[in-house]
């Protein structure tokens, strides 16, 4: 749902897409299906999550390549949209990464953001978009709908949990899902934290 509302923004029928961040892969795969880009190209810096994706998706013009946010091993103007869902927060430089997303776009290209933050690194973010040289189209707050959504899924979730791992280990994988009683809903739903998403653009030639 994520990656639907991000990447749903701009036609991507024919374009050519880099999802940064690409994790397990499900967000690749469902944009190339369902969005009809030319190619997409999942990138992720764990060799294993990528190695994981090459054995479990097979479309044609889908390809998962292991690589550096911040130091995005693709050349100039490559890209004509590039989505990031959920991955930001875990990286060095919000502001490095966002120059290499203004490198490798085309002119005209949308970058097609998703993320969370805490309350007090909320106005740094704005700030990092402000200055990054990307026009700001469409900026949203989805805490709600990502709160409902956790809460919505939350007995399959548990289910999946509680069945494929070890009884030691489900607090702490229930935990990494965000499941009602983690610490990042609490944090969505008291506000000490903000999901927002961002439609931005570079600027054209």
């Amino acid at each position: 749902q994520l990656y639907h509302h991000v990447a749903g923004f701009v036609e991507l029928q024919g374009l050519a897409v880099l999802d940064g961040g690409s994790g397990r892969g499900g967000g690749s795969y469902f944009v190339k299906r369902y969005l009809g880009p030319s190619q997409i190209v999942g990138l992720d810096y764990s060799e294993h999550a990528v190695s994981l994706c090459r054995q479990t998706y097979n479309l044609p013009s889908l390809r998962f390549v292991h690589g550096d946010a911040e130091d995005l091993p693709f050349d100039d103007t490559s890209f004509d949209a590039l989505v990031n869902v959920e991955s930001s927060h875990c990286y060095g430089s919000m502001s490095r990464f966002l120059a290499e997303v203004v490198r490798v776009l085309r002119p005209d290209g949308h970058f097609l953001f998703a993320d969370f933050r805490q309350n007090e690194l909320l106005q740094l973010l704005d700030s990092q978009f402000a200055e990054s040289g990307l026009r700001t189209l469409v900026r949203q707050d989805i805490t709600p709908n990502v709160a409902a959504a956790i809460e919505m899924d939350n007995v399959r979730k548990l289910r999946r949990i509680r069945g494929a791992a070890p009884r030691l280990l489900n607090g702490l994988l229930e935990e990494f899902a965000g499941a009602p009683g983690s610490r990042i809903y609490g944090d969505f739903t008291s506000g000490c934290a903000r999901y927002v998403s961002y439609v931005s653009q570079k600027a054209a030639l």
